[in-house]
């Protein structure tokens, strides 16, 4: 569906298109919030408030795996299922300044979010068995060796780093692809609109009311 007129740079006016839904718009937000409050609160002092902004992370992570199959077109692994070569090749023109316009996730960015998913769902595993074993708190509370709960927590804070450095990255790309784009693509997360380009597929059926009682109650039960 088509969301409004924008001019860009005096060339005319580029249709906006209704690409990032309420749910995806909601868990990447959660995505945020939860990987940036358990980076301001670790230590052993606010534990409870790490563990509360960490399993915010996870569930928005656990969300928006299911979303990758059950939501509308932009949403779905399968619109953005591209090889690492074509992510590469992709960064080299981006950094030449022509590239091609992605109207959903550009390849570069589609594996930013395959491994951003993956990161933090480990890092989300391991800190629970380290929480487990060492303070017995969580759902594996008592039932982890102390040797199997200090592995898992120095795997825990190295997945943390690598998160963040991930995270860095994924920023900047974004900021980047703005550039060379000319279209404000942190906006575009926050409103849902980008710059409308013809799509090979037809668009799936939405699922928003849905979507958003999913992400609500995923990010909801973790607390």
């Amino acid at each position: 569906m088509d969301a409004g007129k924008v001019n860009v740079d005096g060339e005319g006016a580029a249709v906006l298109k209704r690409v990032w839904d309420v749910p995806v718009r909601i868990a990447h937000l959660a995505f945020i919030v939860g990987v940036a409050g358990a980076w301001l609160t670790r230590g052993a002092e606010l534990a409870d408030w790490h563990a509360a902004f960490g399993y915010t992370a996870a569930a928005a992570a656990i969300f928006r795996i299911v979303w990758g199959f059950a939501g509308p077109t932009h949403s779905r692994f399968a619109n953005f299922a591209y090889s690492p070569a074509a992510a590469l090749r992709y960064v080299r023109e981006a950094l030449r300044g022509s590239v091609r316009h992605y109207t959903g996730h550009n390849p570069a960015g589609s594996w930013a979010v395959y491994v951003l998913l993956a990161l933090i769902v480990a890092t989300s595993v391991t800190g629970i068995v380290a929480s487990g074993g060492m303070h017995s708190l969580g759902p594996l509370a008592g039932s982890v060796p102390r040797a199997s709960a200090d592995a898992a927590f120095s795997l825990h804070e190295i997945l943390a780093w690598v998160i963040l450095g991930v995270a860095i990255g994924h920023v900047a790309g974004v900021a980047w692809g703005s550039f060379v784009h000319r279209e404000n693509l942190a906006k575009a997360m926050i409103t849902g609109n980008k710059i409308n380009h013809e799509d090979p597929a037809p668009p799936a059926p939405p699922r928003t009311p849905l979507g958003a009682a999913m992400a609500v109650a995923a990010i909801a039960g973790s607390c």
